[in-house]
């Protein structure tokens, strides 16, 4: 949703981080101070809270405030379709879905049991959305400056289709997180306590996995056209803020949504044991870290990086993760390739962090990672 912010106006010494973050004490007077009384807005309000990545010693984690939303959207009853009235089925679909693509995005990077059940599949909801364009009034055109362009029949259609597929790979990672992980308490030795989070499951069938992998398959073979995301040939205005920028913003991020998720299972092995955890696909995991890495460049090149949504910082985690995992390995080619890994998501997490504090963590593993490979061959 920050992609957006790419038509902000700003001056010289203006960060993106700023201007997240005003967005985000903006919106966050509407809950603390009680002066929103529509239960949607404030739903509205919390979710755009969740998309806060800064600093959480001042604030609230993401998943906090993804729980007062499902509190608030239970007590009005948003939850349950079926109770919803004729004429605002709508509405309530969008906010639904906001909801639904928040759940598995947050607890595929905070590595938490979804909280919206996997049985319901979205089409059901999406079916419910209307496709009716909204005609804006010249004023607020005129006010919206370069942005009204956003607003144009031709990019209303495109956002409405993009966010529809959004909402359905959210369904894929949330099937994904469901069959191959569980609820369990993971101890936390230096702090004596421990922190209820997914773990791999013990005992899976071996069917779940590729299950899993044509699940995938299934949405990006189905994918529309104009949503798969290329770099494009002619370089984009992005100094002219163009819409162009922008969905390519989002395509880019179903795609690295979408390697994520592919990811997940690959870490989760190849085979099934009844007893103990099977060794993650690392061919499957270089495959996946390799087309993560090219991505990231490319919008890094365009100068498009910044404006991924925080959630890229949980992919961008994934492909650290994986590289770590080769440096563990024998084989000298694999290692120096993830080192080489690890060197290109360290420079785009110091880019990310120009939007989003949490992709310190990136940056901070991999100069560890080197710090104590030059360490062994030191000694």
């Amino acid at each position: 949703m920050f992609a957006g912010s790419i038509f902000a106006p700003r001056d010289a010494t203006d960060e993106a981080e700023q201007l997240t973050g005003a967005l985000f004490e903006r919106t966050k007077i509407l809950y603390e101070f009680e002066s929103e009384a529509c239960a949607y807005t404030q739903i509205q309000a919390l979710l755009l809270m969740t998309l806060w990545n800064g600093d959480m010693s001042c604030h609230k984690g993401p998943s906090y405030w993804l729980d007062v939303a499902f509190s608030t959207a239970e007590r009005i009853g948003l939850l349950h379709d079926e109770n919803w009235p004729c004429d605002s089925q709508s509405f309530k679909s969008n906010m639904w879905c906001c909801l639904y693509v928040r759940d598995r995005t947050i607890s595929l990077g905070s590595r938490r049991p979804p909280r919206m059940p996997v049985n319901k599949y979205p089409d059901s909801i999406l079916n419910r959305m209307s496709d009716t364009l909204h005609k804006y009034d010249e004023a607020i055109l005129e006010n919206l400056g370069n942005a009204s362009v956003m607003l144009t029949s031709t990019s209303q259609g495109q956002s409405l289709m993009l966010f529809k597929e959004l909402v359905r790979l959210s369904y894929c990672v949330g099937a994904i997180l469901e069959y191959l992980y569980e609820g369990a308490w993971i101890p936390i030795p230096t702090r004596r306590s421990s922190l209820y989070s997914l773990a791999p499951k013990c005992s899976i069938s071996p069917s779940i996995r590729p299950s899993c992998e044509k699940l995938l398959h299934s949405w990006i073979q189905f994918l529309s056209l104009s949503a798969i995301y290329h770099p494009p040939t002619v370089p984009l205005d992005v100094e002219g803020q163009s819409a162009e920028s922008v969905f390519l913003v989002h395509k880019a991020f179903l795609y690295l949504l979408y390697l994520a998720s592919m990811a997940v299972i690959y870490r989760t092995g190849t085979q099934s044991q009844q007893s103990g955890s099977a060794p993650p696909n690392m061919e499957g995991l270089r495959a996946t870290t390799s087309q993560i890495r090219k991505v990231l460049a490319e919008l890094q090149d365009m100068g498009l990086l910044q404006f991924l949504p925080g959630a890229s910082v949980t992919i961008l985690m994934f492909a650290v993760e994986a590289s770590l995992l080769d440096l563990q390995g024998s084989d000298t080619m694999v290692r120096r390739q993830a080192m080489l890994n690890l060197y290109a998501c360290e420079e785009a997490a110091l880019h990310l962090m120009q939007a989003y504090p949490t992709a310190e963590m990136a940056v901070l593993k991999t100069r560890t990672a080197r710090a104590n490979l030059l360490g062994l061959v030191e000694t």
